[in-house]
């Protein structure tokens, strides 16, 4: 993993509030490669805390194949059967809930 100078980034706690964290990592400009150092560090210090990485927003379209970070693959397979029960079109919030093997 290539390494970063913390002087060239914050990293700042948005909010800490019920048991979430909201982190916002910025840098001078888009950085493809802060991002991928970045995200998967992320993930998986929050996997090894028990946490997860989803809150009261639950997933968008960026997060949703990393849901096994912080969820055991029968959870998810029981959102997908509970999402397919009650959502058979697939016209409520499409792409958006659930990740792409389950589709």
């Amino acid at each position: 993993m290539p390494s970063f100078s913390l002087q060239n980034y914050l990293l700042v706690s948005v909010l800490l509030g019920d048991g979430n964290l909201h982190l916002n990592i910025t840098s001078p400009a888009k950085d493809p490669a802060l991002l991928a150092a970045i995200e998967p560090f992320v993930y998986e210090w929050t996997a090894r805390c028990h946490g997860s990485i989803s809150a009261e927003h639950g997933l968008g379209l960026k997060k949703r194949n990393y849901i096994y970070y912080s969820k055991p693959s029968q959870a998810v397979a029981l959102m997908g059967n509970i999402k397919a029960m009650l959502d058979p079109k697939g016209i409520l919030n499409p792409y958006k809930t659930l990740p792409d093997d389950l589709k």
